[in-house]
């Protein structure tokens, strides 16, 4: 790993508190076997609620302040990788990405990510009789489809739709549904990388409500598999 790429991993190790981050900052491309890329992402929850009764007559809020992230993907095998993000004081995931369209005009891709986070809720009715606020530990599991449209040899339009299912033991109570995720990544030079995107997830069963987050992140490139100007004859 270059010193770039070095340097975006590590700026991720602020003092932010943070909560769940659903961002992905990807395209179905992998990393190279051997190579290593980091990202650092800025993200705020711009309309997040949750119903934590069946019969929806108590609400809580998630935390809204902006919060950091940052991770890193890992080439494994070709068209394979894997990748890691941390949330400074919350929590982070792993996962694993497939690229299956290698030849294809249209990149597609499968995603699937495991969590664990210290999600805040605030003005929670949890069986330990905390109707102030509340911190929970929450489990999850994502599988993901990746869509990337490469409308320019350096910028891709990415469509990441999937499901979720995330389990709160201290609660004893899961949430599931769908989740998707637009956003397009322009590689403004050989060596780094913007990535802008949203996320709406809608939520199901015992907790009824809706996130919508978005961030924008800052990547090395690594070997991503795109064009780079420098290798031009």
């Amino acid at each position: 790993m270059g010193r770039i790429g070095q340097s975006v991993a590590l700026a991720a190790g602020g003092s932010f508190l943070g909560c769940f981050s659903p961002g992905l900052y990807t395209t179905p491309r992998t990393q190279a076997p051997g190579h290593f890329a980091g990202t650092v992402a800025a993200e705020v929850a711009a309309r997040p609620g949750v119903s934590l009764a069946p019969d929806r007559t108590e609400r809580g809020e998630l935390t809204r302040y902006p919060w950091v992230t940052g991770g890193g993907r890992l080439g494994v095998l070709p068209h394979v990788d894997a990748g890691l993000s941390y949330t400074p004081l919350t929590g982070g995931a792993v996962s694993v990405k497939v690229h299956i369209t290698p030849k294809w005009p249209v990149d597609v891709g499968l995603l699937a990510r495991f969590s664990l986070y210290n999600t805040v809720i605030t003005g929670a009715p949890y069986d330990n009789g905390c109707d102030k606020c509340s911190a929970v530990w929450r489990t999850g599991f994502e599988p993901i489809l990746l869509v990337g449209a490469n409308v320019h040899e350096d910028v891709t339009l990415v469509l990441s739709p999937g499901v979720y299912w995330a389990f709160f033991p201290d609660a004893n109570r899961d949430v599931r549904g769908y989740r998707i995720t637009a956003g397009a990544q322009w590689r403004f030079s050989d060596e780094l990388f913007v990535h802008p995107e949203i996320t709406y997830m809608p939520i199901a069963g015992q907790w009824d409500g809706s996130a919508v987050v978005g961030g924008i992140a800052i990547g090395a490139r690594g070997s991503d598999g795109y064009h780079k100007h420098r290798d031009d004859p």
